[in-house]
């Protein structure tokens, strides 16, 4: 007998939730640890959105977003890196494929 498990999906407030916007959710889907996973994306947009000299729109927060999940699910834990590297991109949006921000 075969077992099949599925993967949790969680889903994350993206920074445009806290600038007076509308809130938009993200779908994450992390693996065995997402709670956790979930739990420093969160952290990060939230630490992100507070920063004065930063300020996205919604296609930006949800840049900066998937960029954020996108760097939990490649490994990257630290919560101070993941802010340092979602800020320099300033809601860019991030290409896996070859690297690039645009």
């Amino acid at each position: 007998m075969m077992t099949t498990y599925t993967t949790p999906t969680f889903y994350v407030l993206n920074a445009s939730a806290f600038n007076g916007r509308r809130p938009i959710m993200a779908s994450v889907s992390l693996g065995s640890s997402a709670h956790d996973k979930a739990d420093i994306v969160e952290r990060a947009v939230r630490r992100i959105s507070r920063q004065e000299n930063l300020i996205l729109d919604t296609k930006q927060a949800d840049n900066a977003t998937a960029l954020l999940i996108y760097l939990v699910e490649s490994g990257v834990q630290d919560e101070d890196e993941l802010v340092e590297f979602a800020s320099l991109a300033k809601g860019k949006r991030y290409d896996p494929a070859d690297g690039s921000f645009t």
